[in-house]
């Protein structure tokens, strides 16, 4: 009977909790790091909006940090990454040495939805290499 209560309150803890979904920028080189997102006029998200100073929000990453963008609780479900990526007109990761765009909506969500991790799809991460 306690095994019985015990799947009960573990499966109802996972069921009942929505987690918080983001997506993290990582610069894992030795050179500092900018992460661009140029947002369309008539954004959508309250998320990106609340973050966008003119028509973009920049991230200016040391060497092995991260930053990231919070978008409330849920999963990165397709549904989901499509609403993002049609509200962005390009993501710009630039290094010391090359200068990275992603300038459509089929870059866009490709990038986003091959970068998603931790079960259940909770994280976007997307890693900045040399």
């Amino acid at each position: 009977m306690k095994k019985v209560y015990l799947l009960l309150f573990t499966v109802f803890a996972l069921v009942s909790c929505d987690p918080p979904h983001d997506i993290i920028f990582k610069n894992n080189t030795d050179f500092k790091a900018k992460v661009i997102l140029k947002i369309k006029d008539k954004a959508k998200s309250y998320d990106l909006g609340e973050l966008v100073t003119g028509d973009s929000i920049v991230f200016n990453l040391i060497p092995e940090t991260d930053d990231h963008i919070e978008f409330g609780i849920g999963t990165w479900s397709d549904k989901e990454i499509q609403l993002i990526t049609s509200d962005l007109k390009s993501l710009t990761i630039k290094t010391h040495d090359k200068t990275v765009i992603y300038d459509n909506e089929s870059q866009l969500k490709k990038l986003l939805t091959e970068n998603r991790s931790s079960f259940p799809n909770t994280k976007i991460n997307i890693e900045i290499e040399e």
